[in-house]
């Protein structure tokens, strides 16, 4: 699992402030060339912690994850970057709600 967190964003972060955990999982049933072809599913969990995002990514066996303070941005926020997500990424993807997907290098929305 990959975390997308931006490091500034959890370098002072109380272990009870709340966001948004993004997260790039694989489908619930692959078939066998889905990794191949980077196909990855978004989904998103609201008002949780930073600790409770990773937690809940490697509950899920998450490719990627994102947890943005609500401080940043709040779920409607990140709603309105659905649209910009798509263009070539390593690592990671500036817009606040889009994943870098490691299979295809492409910033994918997770909304």
């Amino acid at each position: 699992m990959y975390d997308q967190t931006d490091p500034q964003q959890t370098a002072n972060v109380a272990p009870d402030e709340l966001g948004t955990g993004l997260f790039l999982v694989p489908p619930p049933n692959p078939f066998p060339t889905a990794r191949a072809t980077g196909i990855l599913v978004a989904s998103q969990i609201q008002d949780v912690t930073y600790r409770e995002c990773r937690v809940i990514a490697a509950l899920r066996d998450a490719h990627a994850m994102k947890w943005v303070p609500h401080r940043v941005g709040l779920f409607g926020d990140l709603q309105a970057t659905r649209g910009t997500c798509g263009q070539p990424c390593t690592g990671t993807c500036v817009e606040i709600g889009c994943l870098c997907n490691e299979i295809t290098h492409r910033c994918q929305s997770a909304l």
